[in-house]
């Protein structure tokens, strides 16, 4: 299992505790899954073709991604858990 915070469209940020799978980290986002460096050792994962399968606009920290997105710790190259205070450094700096 792995700690995430989940950000949907339209919805608030929301910790959630995930299989630690690629099938299940695509079935968040909804299909192919890609990285975008947002904080140190804090990356974004979005769908990969959201915007060409018209996706509904997520706006984080005024930048728009599609989708339903989530936020996930790296260490080295490899998906770890978020901390507290990784969430509490998201979700005030981003939200």
């Amino acid at each position: 299992m792995i700690r995430i915070l989940i950000k949907e469209p339209g919805k608030d940020p929301e910790v959630r505790e995930v299989e630690h799978e690629l099938k299940t980290f695509q079935n968040i986002v909804g299909g192919w899954i890609e990285t975008v460096p947002i904080l140190k050792n804090i990356i974004l994962v979005c769908n990969e073709e959201g915007l060409l399968l018209n996706l509904p606009v997520n706006i984080i920290n005024n930048y728009k991604f599609c989708g339903t997105v989530f936020f996930v710790r790296t260490k080295y190259e490899n998906f770890v858990s978020l901390t507290d205070d990784d969430i509490q450094k998201i979700t005030s700096q981003l939200f």
